[in-house]
Order: C-alpha cells, then structure tokens, then sequence
C-alpha cells in the first residue's frame, strides 16, 4: 500500500465516525440522565436500595469499576456532580431522610450515568467494552437487588427447610458452633465489624474483578459477567 493510500485510509475513518448523528447520542445522553435521575428520585427505591448498607456497597462497586476501567479526571469529576445533583434531588428537594449509606449509593447512581455517558459517546472501536462495561454495572446491582426477591420467592416455593437437620448435627458434635460464634459477635465488636465488612465487600470483588478482566484479559469479560449474574440469584 503506497503512502497516499494510507493516508486516505487514516482520512476516511475520522469522517466516518464524524458523521454518526450528534443529535441522536445527544438524545440518548438525555434519556440516560433523566432515566437515573427518575429512579433516584423515587421513594420506593430510595428506602429499598440506596438507604439500605448492603446495595448502597453495590452500587458503590460501579464506581469503583468506572475508575478501575478508566482513570478520567472528567468522568470523576462528572461523578462528584452528578453525586451532588442527586443529593440536592432526593434530600434538599423531596426530603427523603439522609443516612451514610445514602451518600454512597449517589455516588454508585452518578458513576453509572457516567458510565452510560461514556458508551453513547465513546469511538466505534471502543464502543463494544463501554457497553459492556456499563451493562455489567447495571446487572451486578440488579442482580443484588433481585436478591432479596429470590429469597423471598424461594420461602414461599419451599417452605420446608433443612434446619433441624443441621441443629441435630452441631448437637452431635457436643458443642454449638453457631451459638459460640454468636458468642464471639456479641463479645467482640471488632470480629462482627470485619465480618460484616467482608460480607457487604462481595459486590466490590465481583466488580473490580470483571474490571480486571476489561482491562487485562477482554476475551474473558464476557464469561466473567455471565457467571456473577448467574451465581448471585442461585
């Protein structure tokens, strides 16, 4: 290939990526932001899921996928706006009651604005990892936030349990694991507040690992998405 024709080449796909409709992807920024911004705003949602510790984390994972991602000052500026356009929504104007977890789950609702933002605009060639970048934010929380309907449609399908079972077991071994471990909860602030904090972290290692995956071994995104999404309602 002569040098004139690899100039042409490198001419053509600027222009082809300059025609796309700007007015279609100002559109569609539009949607994106007035779609977070109504479901932030609805009360049902907040007391369910931003108020509460557990998805507050997951929703907090997504900004933490954002940066690992891509590290923008923009986009984390555009965040910590978005952030506060949220709080100013939900507690300055609604008055729905402010807790920490609230602050946190603003950030995670503006991270994935963000992140929608960032699919509508990015180049053709990086268009595929946005999308599922923004994709596999949005399932992660659903996921969680399916969770709990999960459980309470698995109580009423099998109402029968296997509790008994496993109190005759811990009693066969002559002491009570589970009640010597409450033992340790209730002694011992420290051991509860690890523990906790371990159990609430399970969003954050499946997003920071999906991350890695993006960043590190794209091929295996994908498949990494497709088994978090799955073992989390199983």
């Amino acid at each position: 290939m002569t040098a004139n024709a690899i100039t042409q080449v490198e001419n053509v796909a600027p222009r082809e990526e300059r025609r796309e409709p700007a007015m279609l992807r100002w559109a569609l920024s539009l949607l994106a932001v007035a779609s977070v911004a109504w479901v932030a705003s609805r009360k049902t949602f907040f007391d369910d899921s931003i108020s509460s510790v557990f998805l507050s984390v997951a929703l907090f994972s997504i900004f933490l996928i954002l940066v690992r991602t891509r590290r923008s000052w923009k986009e984390i500026a555009g965040v910590a706006a978005g952030a506060g356009l949220i709080y100013w929504l939900d507690i300055g104007l609604l008055g729905f009651r402010y807790s920490w977890p609230v602050a946190v789950s603003f950030v995670g609702i503006a991270a994935l604005a963000v992140l929608a933002l960032r699919a509508i605009w990015a180049p053709v060639s990086e268009r595929s990892t946005a999308v599922l970048t923004v994709s596999a934010a949005f399932l992660f929380v659903a996921s969680e936030w399916c969770a709990g309907y999960f459980l309470a449609w698995g109580e009423l399908a099998r109402p029968k349990v296997l509790d008994l079972y496993l109190y005759a077991f811990d009693a066969s071994m002559g002491v009570q694991p589970a009640v010597v471990l409450g033992q340790m909860f209730a002694r011992f602030p420290w051991f509860a507040g690890i523990s906790q904090i371990v159990y609430l972290a399970l969003p954050v290692a499946m997003g920071l690992a999906f991350a890695g995956c993006v960043v590190k071994a794209r091929d295996k995104a994908a498949a990494a998405l497709v088994a978090f999404f799955i073992t989390g309602p199983v």
